[in-house]
């Protein structure tokens, strides 16, 4: 007796076969691959922006406190000649016979050593008509700040403050040959101090008032 067997089925060619990728396929994953590279690039970048800003804002406050703890003071003036008396912050000036000399302290009381790099007396430049003018600073008669006969009297300065010290520059005042009318000019914070701390630039000014008095 003859037992039937099943006839096979044609199978399936693809059966048990992993169909390739095709090009789309392809092109959608590195397209994706190089969006989560861009992506992280950015982040990483972002990143080193906000460490440098943190570092920077760090850099900057602690300079500004610094800054406000470098007081300026100017002493009085000591004069001779014949048209000149001094008082407490003020100088009168009746004529030509005038000389004086005073000092600027610079003090700083931070922890943290500054650089000073310039002192300016606004108004009292070679070009300025009050009575007296700044004929000097730290010794050096080119106290000319632009060059151009300008109101203002200024040096350029090359000094180190340490912390917790303070130093002092010599000026001296003179008769200005165009002289003034009467009656009296009042400066405040005279004069100004220039300092760097950790590469920033402040300007610091003299307490008080200083006035100068023509008759």
């Amino acid at each position: 007796m003859t037992t039937e067997q099943p006839r096979p089925t044609d199978a399936d060619p693809r059966e048990g076969q992993h169909e390739s990728p095709g090009p789309d396929q392809i092109d959608q994953t590195q397209a994706g691959r190089s969006r989560t590279r861009s992506l992280a690039a950015v982040l990483a970048a972002l990143a080193v922006l906000a460490v440098a800003a943190g570092v920077y804002a760090w850099y900057r406050d602690t300079a500004a406190d610094t800054a406000r703890q470098v007081l300026v003071y100017r002493d009085q003036l000591q004069c001779r000649g014949d048209d000149v008396r001094v008082g407490s912050n003020r100088i009168d000036v009746s004529g030509p016979d005038v000389a004086c000399t005073g000092y600027v302290e610079i003090h700083n009381d931070s922890g943290r050593a500054v650089h000073v790099s310039n002192v300016t007396f606004g108004l009292a430049g070679p070009g300025n008509s009050h009575p007296v003018i700044v004929t000097s600073i730290d010794g050096d008669p080119d106290v000319d700040s632009d060059g151009k006969q300008g109101v203002d009297a200024g040096l350029d300065l090359d000094l180190d403050v340490a912390a917790g010290t303070f130093i002092r520059v010599p000026y001296e005042v003179g008769y200005n040959p165009r002289q003034c009318d009467a009656g009296t000019i009042i400066f405040g914070g005279w004069p100004d101090v220039g300092i760097d701390v950790m590469h920033h630039h402040f300007d610091r000014n003299a307490a008080g008032q200083f006035r100068i008095h023509c008759s």
